[in-house]
């Protein structure tokens, strides 16, 4: 099962990235057919991971793999600074938990989320969302 999620999850990410095909339009079809049955309503997760390639590494702005410095590490609690070296701690990091609740960059679920700018965003959010709806139904 972790394969073939894996294997959907990458044609998705080169439909995200517009590699998969020369036309938008078969991008936006299969990348939501490879998404959708993960959780991970596709142009809501395009758009953040447009960012997170905008602004790798950059402290600030990288909201999808977000940096902690040092004294702001230390200041955190046990649970905090260990969270990573539990067993299948990565489930709840990266999993469609990090996408409904949207921390750091907003719910790629909800249209008023602070992911959002505009209407057509708020629209492709439903029919991301719908499609993973679909999946789950």
């Amino acid at each position: 099962m972790g394969m073939f999620g894996s294997s959907l999850f990458v044609v998705g990410h080169d439909c995200g990235h517009g590699t998969f095909s020369e036309y938008t339009w078969v991008n936006d079809l299969f990348g939501h057919i490879a998404h959708a049955p993960l959780l991970a309503p596709y142009w809501p997760w395009q758009k953040s991971h447009r960012r997170h390639h905008q602004y790798t590494s950059h402290i600030d702005n990288d909201m999808g793999h977000p940096w902690v410095i040092e004294k702001d590490f230390m200041t955190r609690g046990w649970i905090m600074r260990n969270f990573s070296k539990i067993p299948l701690s990565g489930f709840i990091r990266w999993s469609p938990i990090y996408t409904m609740v949207g921390l750091p960059d907003g719910s790629h679920f909800w249209p008023y989320s602070k992911l959002f700018n505009s209407n057509r965003e708020r629209v492709e959010c439903v029919i991301s969302g719908l499609a993973c709806l679909f999946c789950v139904v």
